[in-house]
């Protein structure tokens, strides 16, 4: 924290979203000329994870959480359509968003081999579907609860995500 270094690069800068921890915090204090973020996912949960990376660039005037919350966090979480406009403004400012069908030159600057799947089914012993079907009952509980209270599926998508995901661990 004594030095002032010449670059500052956060790779899976993701990992400082939550502007409560340690990490987050520690990150804001180094001293750099020059800061940088490196994300395939710069938002996971909510809007709200912006404004940790924002901070960390001292990006003005959104590295301050009363103006992130006024100007982007709250009229989106309220539906204002002109926030999202807004947003994407603030955002073409400092993000680069590279994709697999990006060139530079005319050239891909990724060149990936084809994807191939292949599916293979595997049956169940006894015990695996005894625990698999008494996760997926649990889930199905869950998400019932989820889609009756408030409003609907929509604002639960996150959880809904979550007991998918167990339910392929389990598998």
């Amino acid at each position: 924290f004594q030095l002032t270094w010449h670059r500052v690069v956060l790779d899976e800068a993701q990992i400082i979203k939550n502007a409560r921890t340690q990490g987050a915090q520690a990150t804001w204090k180094l001293k750099a000329r020059r800061r940088w973020c490196l994300s395939g996912t710069p938002i996971q949960n909510t809007i709200d994870d912006l404004y940790s990376l924002f901070r960390f660039l001292r990006y003005d005037p959104y590295d301050n959480i009363n103006t992130f919350k006024s100007l982007i966090s709250n009229p989106i979480a309220s539906g204002d359509p002109l926030a999202f406009k807004r947003l994407q403004a603030v955002l073409n400012g400092v993000l680069l968003r590279r994709t697999k069908d990006s060139k530079i030159d005319g050239v891909p600057i990724v060149e990936l081999p084809d994807k191939k799947h292949k599916a293979i089914q595997v049956e169940f012993s006894p015990e695996e579907r005894t625990f698999y079907d008494s996760m997926y009952n649990q889930a199905m509980g869950v998400l019932s609860q989820l889609r009756s209270s408030n409003g609907g599926a929509a604002p639960n998508y996150a959880n809904m995500l979550w007991l998918l995901l167990r339910l392929r661990q389990a598998c």
